[in-house]
């Protein structure tokens, strides 16, 4: 998954979070707006509507374990990279990304 920081890219919001086992939001690690970090102002609700659209993305998979995401929205379009742990304790996972994703309404953080 990517690494490298948001302000090297033209990124509008950069969302870190993952789902559980049921494709629920279990944890908000970070989220940025134009750079500046506002993980502390957003809630499981804000992200709960976003996070039900894009498990309707094609190539979205939620892992029987645990899903780790990343989402870089840019100006028309947004980027998702994500990780599906294959078991709950061996650290062992597959990486997949979708690009160019169509913005969703639903995405008000």
């Amino acid at each position: 998954m990517t690494t490298q920081s948001t302000n090297d890219l033209d990124v509008k919001i950069y969302m870190d979070f993952s789902l559980d086992f049921d494709g629920q939001l279990e944890n908000i690690d970070r989220v940025e707006k134009n750079g500046v970090d506002v993980t502390d102002s957003v809630s499981y609700p804000d992200l709960t509507p976003f996070v039900e659209k894009m498990k309707e993305l094609d190539g979205f998979i939620v892992s029987e374990h645990r899903t780790q995401v990343q989402v870089f929205v840019f100006e028309d379009d947004m980027d998702i990279e994500f990780r599906c742990y294959n078991e709950p304790e061996d650290g062992e996972f597959d990486e997949y990304s979708l690009t160019n994703v169509p913005l969703v309404d639903e995405l008000k953080v």
